[in-house]
């Protein structure tokens, strides 16, 4: 069963799957700007990242004397989201802890992801709650895979000030110390 949210305005489509509240689809003028998941190269659009953004070594964390295996980029990807809340241009998808994440990541927590649509914007809003007494420690984010039919090479990245950018320099899947400027 397709259970995938459709989102309209007017001006934009915004198709999202509760399996890891992911876009799967942004359409406007007449093209598809999301990565259509390929397995042959990446079978993911945008998935949710969440209780981590990256790798962790080994895969794993000690927090209180005990360790916790948490797959690359967390497991929020992978789990079906509760649809909270769905309008014509805005939806609301809620993941609650349980005892199986709390076997991954020991907290007690809901997360919230909202998309809306305004005019020619699509805005991705993560809230993250702690429901329990002490600190929760996680990171969060969003890896859009944008489509780009004329190759990468033909996409640019414009900001609206220059701004000097850098990236820091992985160690196989780790973060490294070494820092190199990216323009």
């Amino acid at each position: 069963m397709d259970d995938r949210i459709l989102l309209e305005n007017g001006t934009l489509r915004a198709v999202v799957s509760p399996l890891g509240a992911e876009l799967k689809s942004l359409y406007a003028w007449g093209e598809e700007y999301i990565w259509q998941a390929d397995p042959r190269y990446w079978a993911r659009s945008a998935p949710t990242l969440f209780p981590i953004c990256s790798s962790l070594k080994d895969d794993r964390f000690t927090f209180d004397g005990k360790t916790y295996r948490c797959p690359k980029h967390g497991y929020a990807k992978d789990a079906r989201f509760a649809v909270e809340s769905v309008s014509a241009d805005r939806a609301v998808f809620l993941l609650r802890s349980d005892a199986h994440s709390r076997e991954i990541f020991p907290f007690d927590y809901e997360l919230r992801v909202t998309y809306a649509l305004d005019g020619n914007r699509l805005s991705v809003d993560y809230d993250v709650k702690n429901c329990g007494a002490g600190t929760m420690y996680f990171s969060i984010g969003g890896h859009e895979g944008y489509a780009c039919p004329e190759g990468i090479s033909a996409c640019e990245l414009l900001l609206p000030e220059p701004e000097p950018l850098s990236v820091c320099c992985l160690d196989g899947d780790l973060l490294g110390h070494a820092h190199s400027p990216l323009c």
